[in-house]
């Protein structure tokens, strides 16, 4: 009876509609790890880099110099190099960008801009302004900028700033431009 009524085309009260909601996802030990202990990895790798690069070049200076004497010329090293503007402001400018997008990643997550593959608007770009951090972001797949514009408010209230602005690139709808983009300013 429900076929014939299918094919005769009656209204749909009877007709099963298919589900639109996602199956639970049932994780491997594997991608519980890559969860748990990748992503963090991969959020703090600048200053991994920079703890592996100085026990790295710690270690080579020992085999040569000794303990005592390989950490003072590293700690000597390292303070000489703070010492020059130049390099203190581009190391600094560095750990600035890390920081700013580990804050940026968990701010969208927070805000619920996670698409179906848990990918977030990441940030392709940064630069200092006197007004806060300028941000170049690319939306992932099914999202759109006006939603990262709709969430704007709940992006400043996790990052503790006055406010984000976003504007949409007018040649390409998936970018927020890098000169005007996503404006964090500072409180």
């Amino acid at each position: 009876m429900r076929d014939f009524l299918r094919r005769v085309g009656l209204p749909s009260i009877i007709d099963a509609t298919p589900a639109t909601l996602r199956p639970p996802v049932h994780m491997t030990a594997a991608a519980r790890l890559l969860l748990l202990v990748g992503r963090p990895l991969w959020a703090w790798r600048v200053e991994l880099a920079t703890l592996l690069l100085a026990a790295a070049v710690l270690r080579w200076l020992v085999g040569f110099l000794g303990v005592a004497l390989a950490v003072l010329l590293v700690g000597v090293l390292a303070s000489m190099l703070a010492l020059v503007p130049e390099i203190r402001r581009s190391v600094l400018l560095v750990y600035r960008r890390a920081h700013v997008r580990r804050q940026w990643t968990l701010a969208v997550r927070h805000a619920g801009l996670a698409n179906f593959n848990d990918r977030v608007p990441r940030v392709v770009g940064h630069r200092l302004t006197l007004a806060g951090d300028d941000l170049a972001v690319r939306v992932p797949a099914g999202k759109t900028v006006s939603e990262v514009e709709d969430k704007a408010e709940t992006i400043a209230a996790f990052l503790r700033v006055r406010e984000v602005r976003v504007h949409r690139r007018p040649e390409d709808a998936g970018l927020a431009p890098m000169p005007v983009s996503l404006l964090v300013w500072v409180g």
